[in-house]
């Protein structure tokens, strides 16, 4: 019966975030849309893969791996395993391995900048049309 089929067609489709706003360590450095440094998405697919990509000075970087949700004592994250390490690692401890906090207005928020890298907040791309 289709009703016992495990996954449901939402949760066969891809889930793409994008990177709506930058920040500094400075109080009033956000920066939004095109005047960040960079333009990225994360698109999560349901096989449990990810493809990260970033526009840069009119370059194109991607990156890929797997990713699943993982609760800790302070919330629940989304865990992105790099295949390679690259500039797209948006990390403080680890080569191949991202964190990123899933907060309660459906966001997502890097943790880079615990380590003096720039503050990243992703939206789904689905809400913001």
């Amino acid at each position: 019966m289709d009703s016992e089929k495990p996954n449901s067609e939402a949760e066969q489709k891809i889930k793409e975030w994008r990177l709506v706003q930058m920040s500094g360590s400075l109080k009033g450095s956000e920066t939004t849309g095109n005047d960040m440094a960079w333009q990225e998405t994360i698109s999560l697919k349901p096989d449990g893969t990810f493809l990260k990509t970033r526009i840069q000075d009119n370059q194109t970087q991607k990156a890929t791996g797997t990713y699943q949700y993982v609760n800790l004592s302070d919330g629940e994250y989304l865990e992105l395993t790099h295949k390679v390490q690259s500039d797209l690692v948006a990390s403080c401890t680890s080569a191949t391995k991202e964190l990123l906090r899933v907060d309660n207005k459906n966001r997502l928020i890097g943790t880079w900048q615990i380590c003096d890298g720039p503050g990243l907040e992703y939206e789904s791309a689905e809400d913001l049309h």
